[in-house]
């Protein structure tokens, strides 16, 4: 037999086959490898050994070699140990030992007490100023804030002043002067529509009117305009509209979100869309 046919583990001392690949191995598995780099790496046989200085262990006082510079223990238990000593031995915070620093602070000498300035603070609290003004319907003194300029002292009494009207001509005005409120896709689903049937814009109308009316098969129907990318759209008719369509009795108010269910609508598909009452009437 020859000799690479048979190998001995350094560490172990086991022997096996050699095969015809691998016919030489120094060691069986991966533990007895790192037992015997171990072994190896000790003492003066580590590179590192020879920088290695002479030192004290602060837990048990014992002598220990090592390369590190901040080391203070020779081992992890040492470490352990020392720390839960040095916790038992510092003293607990509690309430007494506040009081007791300040009594110490008061029998501090006048000029100690004059030497420890308190901190400044850069806060400067604003003070109130009350603002007194008279209610411009029943001529009664109240207070009210600079920033409000509050004209009444009470709701009822704006509303007694004709506060409500005052409010709907202002919106009046505004409509005239702005125009009507539309949702963002308003346009664009009445051009989609002019271009295959007739219609009319009632938006001007106001008071539950729906959005428009159109000629689809031989008959008018009305519809309104939601956008669903905002919440007052995706709610529907709100109840001055529902009051509004359950009042009239031509036919159901369908909505319309998008193109194409204008196309749908313009198309006569009355049945893939939303309406409201959702029951048939005549």
């Amino acid at each position: 037999m020859r000799k690479f046919d048979v190998w001995k583990c350094a560490e172990c001392g086991k022997e096996a086959p050699a095969t015809a690949h691998q016919m030489r191995k120094t060691y069986c598995s991966m533990s007895c490898m790192a037992l015997g780099y171990s072994k190896r790496m000790q003492g003066d046989s580590n590179p590192n050994f020879k920088s290695a200085a002479l030192k004290t262990c602060v837990g048990c006082n014992k002598e220990f070699k090592s390369y590190n510079k901040t080391r203070k223990y020779c081992s992890h238990k040492c470490y352990q140990s020392e720390r839960a000593l040095l916790q038992a031995s510092k003293p607990l915070k509690t309430k007494q030992k506040s009081k007791t620093a300040k009594a110490t602070q008061k029998n501090l000498s006048p000029k100690v007490k004059n030497s420890v300035k308190p901190k400044k603070s850069n806060y400067i609290p604003r003070p109130r100023i009350k603002h007194m003004t008279n209610c411009g319907h029943c001529n009664q003194e109240f207070q009210s804030s600079k920033s409000q300029a509050r004209k009444f002292c009470s709701y009822e009494c704006f509303l007694d002043s004709g506060g409500a009207q005052r409010a709907g001509e202002a919106a009046a005005m505004a409509k005239r002067a702005y125009g009507n409120k539309k949702d963002a896709n308003h346009n664009e689903i009445f051009d989609a529509l002019r271009k295959i049937i007739p219609v009319r814009d009632l938006s001007d109308a106001g008071c539950g009117v729906p959005d428009g009316i159109a000629w689809i098969k031989d008959g008018w129907h009305l519809f309104d305009v939601k956008n669903l990318k905002t919440a007052y759209g995706r709610r529907g008719l709100n109840p001055r509209q529902k009051q509004w369509s359950n009042d009239w009795r031509g036919g159901a108010v369908y909505l319309i979100h998008d193109v194409d269910e204008a196309i749908l609508f313009a198309t006569g598909k009355f049945d893939q869309l939303k309406k409201f009452p959702e029951e048939n009437r005549i």
